[in-house]
């Protein structure tokens, strides 16, 4: 289940890319490190 969250995770991070070119410059990885963090936080 977590794959097919992490894809459209990714599908949203490209569309997010192309809508802000500048979102290019954020590291995806450290993004979703902090998703991650925020969630653990929330359970």
């Amino acid at each position: 289940e977590s794959i097919a969250c992490d894809e459209r995770l990714s599908l949203l991070w490209l569309s997010y890319q192309r809508k802000y070119s500048y979102a290019k410059d954020i590291d995806f990885s450290s993004v979703l490190l902090s998703l991650d963090a925020l969630l653990k936080l929330l359970e």
